[in-house]
């Protein structure tokens, strides 16, 4: 049994393929995303801004419900990390990503991205509130102006659902793949028992930074996706069966 434990609505494709391969799936989340507000200044920003950088899909999705009717200026150029987070700014913000990094790690994305910014350009930088703040500290070391916008937070949520603890009893074989370290510390905490499952369970890990935190934590990773996305997820989930 495989608990995707992303938030509603973001299990969609990987639910599908999984259920295409007659494997048994449960959907189950861990974690929520609220979106957060802007003062009018940030918005001046926002429009003064050359690039607007994004780290995951879900920055994409608050910034663009968060500004609605206003448009991105076309004189902004957009980076990203990963194919889905290009999807994403394609499919709501109806704009094509100037620079696409194929790489995780906020270092890689920036050793990658300063080839293609100027010294003198402004960034936006564009997150949720546990993202990680080592892009901005590359940003300062270099002298580079910038401003980070924490636009959305997740949240672990409050408990697991009665179906979820039903489906716990029956002491089946599961297989957790887990997308961020948010998702696995939320699990931990709210799952009855939580060490014991996932010991007796197998774990599929996004990347290296998923999978650090959870080997931290002191449990293994059975697999992780060489490429940082459900597709690569996918993937490895299919290496277990």
């Amino acid at each position: 049994m495989i608990v995707l434990s992303r938030p509603n609505g973001k299990n969609k494709a990987l639910f599908e393929h999984l259920t295409a391969k007659d494997l048994e799936v449960f959907e189950e989340p861990f974690i929520k995303y609220s979106n957060l507000s802007l003062e009018k200044e940030d918005f001046e920003f926002l429009k003064a801004s050359n690039w607007f950088i994004f780290f995951s899909s879900q920055g994409v999705s608050a910034l663009s419900e968060i500004i609605r009717e206003k448009s991105v200026p076309k004189t902004v150029k957009i980076a990203v990390i990963g194919k889905k987070t290009e999807k994403m700014v394609l499919k709501l913000l109806n704009r094509s990503s100037d620079f696409v990094s194929i790489k995780s790690s906020a270092l890689e994305f920036f050793k990658q991205f300063q080839n293609y910014c100027k010294l003198e350009e402004s960034l936006a930088l564009i997150q949720g509130n546990i993202s990680s703040n080592l892009f901005e500290e590359l940003c300062i070391k270099n002298n580079i102006n910038h401003r980070v916008f924490t636009i959305y937070e997740t949240k672990s949520v409050e408990s697991i659902s009665p179906a979820f603890q039903e489906l716990l009893k029956t002491k089946r074989k599961f297989v957790f793949p887990f997308f961020s370290p948010s998702a696995f510390y939320s699990a931990l905490k709210i799952i009855p028992n939580a060490k014991d499952i996932f010991e007796s369970s197998s774990i599929v890990s996004i990347g290296d930074t998923t999978t650090r935190a959870i080997e931290d934590a002191g449990f293994r990773v059975a697999r992780t996706s060489k490429i940082p996305s459900w597709e690569g997820v996918y993937q490895e989930l299919l290496k277990l069966y």
